[in-house]
């Protein structure tokens, strides 16, 4: 899973500062929506505003879970689907990177 990877990514960084190895860690939410939610929300207005929101705050709470459960960990918030796969998102954020 996604969340678990970029955990372990993060760990794995070997950084130092005069010396000192400075252990980097993260607590990360993951959000997702149910794919009836994407439907048309692909361009300007307020649908993909609107969305986008709700993402924000979905993972916004699973980030809290995750520092709740201990830290340097992820947990996952949906709606009612995992929509990690859809065509769409993909494209979205590969765009992004």
């Amino acid at each position: 899973m996604i969340g678990s990877k970029l955990c372990d990514a993060l760990r794995q960084l070997n950084l130092e500062w005069d010396g000192m190895p400075i252990p980097i860690t993260a607590s990360v939410g993951l959000a997702s929506l149910p794919e009836s939610a994407l439907a048309g929300r692909f361009t300007a207005g307020t649908g993909w505003t609107n969305l986008a929101h709700r993402l924000l705050e979905l993972a916004d709470d699973a980030m809290y879970q995750a520092k709740a459960q201990g830290r340097d960990g992820y947990a996952r918030m949906a709606d009612t689907g995992d929509v990690s796969n859809h065509p769409k998102i993909v494209a979205l954020l590969q765009s992004m990177t």
